[in-house]
């Protein structure tokens, strides 16, 4: 049984061996969300009941601490009655039992002995209730004892009876919660204390800990044996008194500690962390028992070494949080890590960046892709901008490079390509399009290279020739979108951008490359742009215009989705870049890009919920230099980073074969989700449509189960074969068939699972007969006159819509056929404001069939000069530009981690980041300069993101003042955002200022912590009035003037003379 174990906890494993143990295959160690200040603890116990684990006792009377696995959270419960720590806890029926702790200090005198005291009765804390429960007497009490559930039976086993003074044990008995009764069972061969019990196959297994006694050496006198309890022998395997035949022989514990935390993973019992008289700091490491072979081996350490706290097995990821991280009782910790045993990580530690073996030669601009824990690095160029006709497979385990197959000659000639797009299809490497070795044409072919048994083929060629193209995979199919060609009659002259969009149906090739799809957008077409997915989307980065014709760097970010068939422009890259196609992926649903032509020395970040960059590191070489890298390979294994090649120049005449090393920090997010979540489709009776979704997963490959068996028999699914999805994505096929339905709506949920994911739901309704569209909502709107406005109105229907909108702000006009509202708000319109606007969908074909949503559109005084996110990157946020961080001084730029949890605001993305002092009491400014004089409003955004967020703290925690051209507006002065309202909360701040001398100064200055600002408006107001005519009228024989016709500015005043 453990063989096949081993095969689903590891992907890559290393079979080199030293005593005492086998470093074997290590998994990877993940640090996640912390518990709240104010939780952290040691003695304690960690359990789990249902999808919450629960961090419990320590000593001290401390609150519970909750961790929601589903929510990424933690809530609080009930403190116990008494003080409990030093024991292991167990769960049964839903309950939390303590049984075998301690209670009382480290310094009690009372009871005959100076040190904590055995609790004499069982506790129980009941989740659902949010409540404790004093119990029975325990017969024969201790502390620090071994607690295991088996048969719904609590085992108790060792301990201690006289604090850390010595009485230690070695009982063994038996609870039954049914009945509330024990029984004694036979002692263990060795007494002991400070350790974990655990259960395997019907065996009770002890190992580690100490014999305590404060006299003498308190962290001496650990126990190496291991011992082994048979429950259906009812006899101890490891018994010194057994017939030599019956002993069971065990090694004993590499690294000898007590206070360690014991879990099973498969077959391996592993002990994690502890203390001893070795070091004074916490151990980290994490040794396993072989329960099937009785052979040591070591895993991955943890990330910061701990004792006296507990582990926990949940969806197959073991999950410690808290204790003390020196040996002893401090530091207390709050932080949690979560152990992956099917992530692999190549050994070592490194803190910066480490070089590695170099690779067989020099190259840039070579695509690449990650199977199996490997890097497998195509072609790129030399140093005279010539084909490097030769591939390469990086083993970061082994630390060697090895040559591969090249694709093959052709004509007597080297074949091999430069800029074309590359794709990884199980265990086959796909390469499309590219310019040819030597004569630099743009070719239509397409190469396949199959790494199990290294040899190239050729695929389906393209319908054109394209180069610098980008390539994607989503389910079972290719998306080649973007690239160029060169001009008609020389191939030096690689020009020509393209807005080609087509799909590889891999289960289809013969149908070939099909152009369906919706275009790339006119006016971005790019080459060398970044590619990859998340999230059943895919994304373009950067890129250039141009190449060999006036060539241009572009910043524009866009993702397609494959379900609306649209592309849509996200928040730019922080500059213009490109030649980062190497080194651009997604881990964990962020979004990296190593490296580039203007952006090389950077490791940017990119995080599709809230649409914003930022940059997380910068490259250096082994010196400790800043690196700069043109089109280097860039990829996560496990927890490193591995950077490869690439060109220290950019203009690509210095390739290098470099490979660098550094840790990689990451947060595995093991969730299933569909794109998209919901499914609306109306169709008329006797009608046959097609709808495709997306399963994807955000961390790892699952193994899905779906609800696919009682589907209705208006609905029928097709998927891709096989039960395995990643972030590449399983396409499901839809067909709705509404053959003899009667009118109605009918609904269905597709729901797909995997063990240790959240779970994945699909809401599909189908609306059948005459029904009218379905308008979306729109939040009310609030503008600057003369702002330009891009607003689209969407309504779901199953035949077409026509638009209608009715009291627009002027200057604005909706697309009847597209819902779009576009145009620039007209100067003077805010004298009519608030604009109550009500917008209509009409079915085209039967007016009477309409939906409508009214919203208020309130239009500003003044014209936005400036949007500027504090301390970030361009963005889009509350349906707004803002530009980067600029014109700050005298502080410094500062982000938290909790974007997408602001409240009072739905542009999350721009609190993310913030300017801040420097230092406590450490005033900074900012000056907006060339601007003409006249009257400004100053529009100020903020948010507490650290007082009650991050940390403990409430009002009173930092308090600012603003002072804006010298002077001091009232609600700018002592703000105390805490006090306005609760953290994280939106709260904006405007004043109104006149500018005599060009720039626009602000100070920010504090009286307590420091001074911040997470965003600025500039808005110029002007104070010319709208014109006023004095019009003179007269009518003839007495007549009635009934309307007087014009075309006049917004807010005109209008007298009429009669003459």
């Amino acid at each position: 049984m453990l063989r096949n174990n081993r095969l689903l906890l590891c992907l890559f494993c290393i079979s080199f061996f030293y005593n005492p143990y086998q470093l074997f295959c290590q998994g990877t160690w993940f640090m996640r969300t912390a518990a709240p200040t104010g939780a952290e603890r040691h003695e304690n116990a960690f359990v789990k009941v249902g999808n919450k684990l629960y961090l419990l006792g320590g000593r001290g009377i401390k609150s519970i601490r909750i961790y929601d696995t589903q929510t990424d959270s933690w809530s609080q419960g009930a403190a116990p009655p008494i003080e409990l720590h030093h024991f292991q806890a167990v769960t049964w029926n839903n309950l939390i039992y303590v049984i075998g702790a301690f209670t009382g200090s480290y310094t009690d005198n009372s009871g005959g002995f100076i040190g904590e005291k055995p609790v004499g009765f069982i506790y129980t804390y009941n989740p659902t209730t949010n409540t404790w429960q004093k119990g029975s007497a325990i017969p024969r009490p201790r502390g620090s004892a071994g607690a295991v559930l088996h048969n719904n039976k609590i085992y108790l086993v060792s301990g201690q009876t006289q604090g850390h003074t010595g009485g230690w044990v070695n009982w063994f008995d038996e609870y039954d919660p049914v009945t509330d009764t024990w029984q004694t069972l036979p002692n263990a061969p060795r007494a002991r204390d400070h350790f974990h019990a655990v259960v395997k196959d019907n065996k009770l297994f002890v190992v580690g800990g100490r014999r305590t006694n404060r006299n003498a050496n308190v962290f001496a006198n650990t126990v190496p044996e291991v011992d082994v309890y048979d429950f259906a022998q009812n006899k101890w395997l490891t018994d010194s008194n057994l017939p030599p035949e019956e002993f069971l022989s065990i090694p004993p514990i590499p690294t000898q500690r007590a206070g360690a935390s014991n879990v099973v993973v498969g077959n391996d019992l592993l002990v994690i962390g502890g203390e001893s008289t070795a070091q004074t700091t916490a151990h980290s490491e994490v040794e396993a028992l072989d329960l099937e072979n009785l052979t040591w081996k070591q895993y991955a350490p943890l990330k910061r070494g701990r004792h006296g706290t507990q582990a926990i097995l949940h969806a197959e990821k073991v999950f410690i949080a808290a204790g003390s991280g020196n040996r002893g009782g401090s530091p207390e910790l709050t932080s949690m890590e979560m152990f992956s045993p099917e992530i692999a990580s190549p050994p070592g530690d490194y803190p910066k960046w480490t070089r590695r073996a170099d690779a067989a030669s020099n190259r840039f601009e070579a695509a690449s892709i990650v199977y199996q824990n490997k890097i497998y690095i195509f072609n790129g160029l030399l140093e005279n901008l010539t084909l490097n006709n030769t591939s390469e497979v990086y083993d970061p385990f082994t630390n060697q490079w090895t040559q591969i197959a090249s694709i093959p000659n052709q004509n007597g000639k080297p074949s091999g390509l430069t800029h074309y797009g590359i794709a990884l299809v199980s265990d086959t490497v796909w390469i499309v399009g590219g310019r040819l070795e030597g004569t630099k044409a743009v070719t239509d072919k397409v190469w396949r290279y199959s790494i199990s048994t290294n040899t190239w083929s050729e695929g389906v060629p393209l319908p054109i020739k394209l180069a610098s193209g980008s390539l994607a995979k989503l389910g079972r199919k290719l998306y080649l979108f973007a690239g160029g060609t060169h001009l008609p009659n020389n191939v030096n002259q690689f020009c020509i951008m393209t807005q080609t969009h087509y799909i590889l149906d891999l289960d289809n090739q013969s149908a070939g490359w099909q152009s369906v799809r919706a275009p790339f957008p006119s006016g971005f077409e790019r080459i060398h742009g970044a590619v990859t997915t998340a999230k059943g989307k895919i994304y373009s980065i950067a890129g250039q215009l141009g190449h060999d014709c006036n060539n241009n760097d572009i910043a524009w970010v866009f993702s397609y989705d494959p379900y609306l068939n649209k592309w849509t422009r996200l928040a730019d890259f922080p500059k213009a870049n490109s030649h980062a196609e190497p080194g651009t992926f997604t881990i964990d649903g962020r979004i990296i890009t190593v490296g580039g032509e203007f952006s090389g020395e950077t490791v940017m970040e990119y995080l599709p919920k809230t649409n914003t960059w930022k940059q997380i590191d910068t490259l250096r070489n082994e010196n400790n230099a800043i690196m700069k890298l043109l089109a280097p390979s860039a990829k996560v294994i496990g927890d490193k980073l591995i950077v490869s090649n690439g060109s220290t120049t950019s203009g690509g005449s210095a390739p290098i074969k470099n490979t660098y090393i550094k840790n990689f920090n990451r947060t595995p997010v093991y969730e299933l989700g569909f794109l998209p979540e919901n499914i609306n489709i109306g169709l008329d009776s006797g009608i046959i449509r097609k709808k495709s979704a997306w399963l994807w997963t955000v961390t790892g490959t699952a193994n899905y189960e779906v609800n696919l068996s009682n589907l209705p028999s208006w609905l029928s699914v097709k998927k891709d074969a096989g039960n395995m999805v990643d972030e590449s994505a399983v396409e499901f096929e839809l067909t709705f068939n509404t053959q003899g339905l009667s009118k109605g709506i009918y609904t269905y949920e597709i729901i797909a699972t995997a063990q240790g994911y959240k779970t994945a739901k699909l809401l599909i309704s189908l609306s059948v007969g005459d029904f009218a569209p379905n308008l979306e909502a729109i939040a009310n709107q609030t503008h600057q006159e003369e702002e330009n406005i891009d607003l689209q109105v969407n309504a779901y229907h199953y035949r077409t819509v026509v638009y209608q909108a009715i009291n627009l702000p002027n200057g604005l006009s909706i697309d009847t056929l597209s819902g779009k509202i576009s145009g620039t708000i007209a100067k003077n319109t805010y004298l009519n404001s608030p604009y109550q606007v009500r917008i209509i969908a009409k079915d085209a074909a039967n007016h009477n069939l309409r939906d409508t949503v009214n919203f208020t559109w309130e239009i500003l005084q003044g014209k936005v000069i400036q949007r500027i996110n504090a301390s970030g990157t361009a963005i889009i946020a509350s349906g707004k530009s803002w530009s980067a961080s600029q014109f700050f001084s005298g502080g410094a730029d500062q982000s938290t981690t909790i974007a997408g949890d602001i409240l009072a605001t739905d542009g999350d993305a721009l609190f993310i980041s913030y300017y801040t002092g420097s230092a406590n009491l450490t005033p900074f400014s900012f000056a907006y300069p060339n601007l003409p004089n006249g009257t400004y409003k100053v529009r100020l955004h903020f948010a507490e993101v650290y007082w009650g967020v991050q940390v403990t703290g409430s009002t009173g925690k930092r308090v600012f003042s603003v002072s804006i051209e010298g002077t001091n507006p009232t609600n700018l002065q002592n703000i105390d955002l805490n006090a306005i309202a609760s953290p994280p909360t939106a709260i904006v701040r405007e004043a109104t200022v006149n500018l005599s001398d060009g720039t626009l100064n602000i100070t920010f200055s504090a009286s307590v912590d420091r001074p911040l600002v997470s965003a600025i408006e500039i808005i110029r107001i002007e104070n010319s009035l709208p014109p006023q005519y004095t019009l003179q009228i007269s009518a003839e024989n007495g007549g009635t003037v009934n309307n007087i016709a014009g075309n006049y500015p917004a807010g005109t005043s209008l007298t009429a003379q009669a003459t």
